[in-house]
């Protein structure tokens, strides 16, 4: 039986993979310090047509500020500067895998918290983080 938190990292490397998606969401984290590995949970949250109450929104937020604080801004920024060095592909394998412990973090906030329906998730997270119109809608045809 697949886990809640495979069926979710195997969409999100699905969508990731597609063409324009890559640049579209790096664009939300670099330019409005948007959470990829949260947009993206909330992206899979749209498409199922589930919604997480009021305390699982609040925990997945708190949970991906504790994350990019602590552990992924980090490792993006050493990352970052180590490009070009020997160093560099190390790093880019550790960040890849402090994303996937993110992520189920992310989906473990979420857990029997969930109902039906669709509450736009990325759109509002978008708005609360200030991507403007036109890369959200890119965002959201990932």
């Amino acid at each position: 039986m697949t886990s809640l938190f495979e069926t979710v990292w195997t969409f999100a490397l699905d969508i990731y993979e597609k063409p324009g998606v890559e640049k579209a969401f790096l664009e939300a984290q670099d330019a409005y310090g948007a959470d990829v590995t949260l947009m993206l949970v909330l992206l899979w949250l749209d498409r199922t047509g589930q919604r997480p109450d009021d305390q699982a929104w609040r925990a997945l937020l708190a949970t991906s500020a504790t994350w990019q604080a602590e552990t992924l801004r980090p490792l993006r920024t050493r990352r970052r500067a180590a490009k070009g060095t020997p160093g560099y592909d190390a790093l880019k394998q550790e960040e890849l895998a402090a994303e996937r412990h993110a992520m189920t973090a992310l989906v473990d906030s979420l857990r029997g918290n969930l109902s039906a329906g669709n509450a736009a998730l990325l759109r509002r997270y978008g708005a609360e983080t200030g991507i403007p119109e036109a890369l959200m809608e890119r965002l959201e045809n990932a």
